[in-house]
C-alpha cells in the first residue's frame, strides 16, 4: 500500500510544484516543452534552491504516504 501511495504523492507534488526531482538530481533545468533538451544548472545558488524544493517534495510525499497508510491500517 505504501509504494503506490508514495508514487502517487510524488507525481502529484511534482506536478503542483512544476519541479521534476529526477531533473534536479541531474542538475538540469527544463523549461517549457518536455521534448526540449535541458539546460545544465551551473549557478550554485540556483542549484541549492532546486535541491531545497526537491527535498520538500520528498518530505511532503513521505508525510502523505504515512497518512494514507495510517488511514488504511485503521480500516476494519
Amino acid at each position: 500500500m505504501a509504494i503506490p501511495a508514495l508514487f502517487a504523492a510524488m507525481g502529484f507534488l511534482q506536478a503542483r510544484a512544476h519541479t521534476c526531482v529526477a531533473f534536479v538530481a541531474s542538475n538540469v533545468k527544463v523549461m517549457g516543452d518536455t521534448g526540449a533538451s535541458g539546460v545544465p544548472v551551473t549557478d550554485p545558488a540556483e542549484r541549492a534552491a532546486f535541491r531545497k524544493k526537491a527535498r520538500g517534495i520528498y518530505l511532503r510525499a513521505l508525510g502523505a504516504t504515512a497518512v494514507v497508510v495510517g488511514l488504511f491500517l485503521l480500516l476494519p
